[in-house]
């Protein structure tokens, strides 16, 4: 008598999703405008 085979599972991986994009720290701030505005910020203080 043969033994029983086990059944088996495939898994198929879905290859078309998008891949995942890690969120940065800054966001969506626009750090050259915000850099910019600190500068111009700086600036017109030292001239009071």
């Amino acid at each position: 008598m043969k033994p029983g085979k086990k059944p088996f599972v495939v898994a198929f991986k879905n290859r078309r999703r998008l891949p995942w994009k890690k969120a940065s720290i800054s966001g969506r701030i626009d750090l050259k405008a915000a850099s910019d505005a600190v500068a111009i910020e700086q600036t017109a203080t030292k001239l009071l």
